[in-house]
């Protein structure tokens, strides 16, 4: 199958729904996103000997059919932290084979997510844009 035009838009509602199917590293808690029109804000707290509060600033866009997310800020208990950057890139893209790092950006093939969940699409993903509180991606041949 492929996709000739699909216009998606996700809510932070939707994203809350659809982060609670995934399983996020177990030191994460509370795990919160939010959609604003710089990118995705997430929220939550990392678990080490202290619990530590962040928030982290993932910008996003599309380049060659694949959406990249680049860690734009992280903030620790208030702090930035952006000298932490590629150790969290890198913690991320650990066992995960639909996932590239590229310099300070992470690939995401969504192609090969679905193909991995045994859904045949070729999305032709094209844009993708961040307003305040929801996600827009379209797909296509445009």
């Amino acid at each position: 199958m492929e996709v000739e035009f699909l216009r998606f838009i996700a809510t932070d509602d939707d994203l809350r729904v659809l982060s609670r199917l995934l399983s996020p590293p177990s030191r994460l808690r509370n795990l919160a996103i939010e959609v604003i029109p710089d990118g995705l804000l997430l929220a939550g707290i990392y678990e080490t000997i202290l619990s530590l509060p962040f928030k982290c600033l993932w910008k996003l866009s599309v380049v060659d059919r694949k959406i990249v997310a680049e860690l734009s800020d992280i903030k620790c208990v208030g702090v930035r932290l952006n000298l932490l950057k590629r150790y969290v890139l890198n913690a991320l893209i650990s066992n995960c084979n639909i996932v590239e790092l590229r310099g300070q950006s992470v690939f995401v093939d969504l192609d090969r997510l679905l193909e991995e969940m045994i859904v045949p699409i070729r999305t032709n993903l094209s844009s993708l844009c961040c307003e305040a509180g929801q996600l827009v991606i379209e797909c296509g041949n445009i």
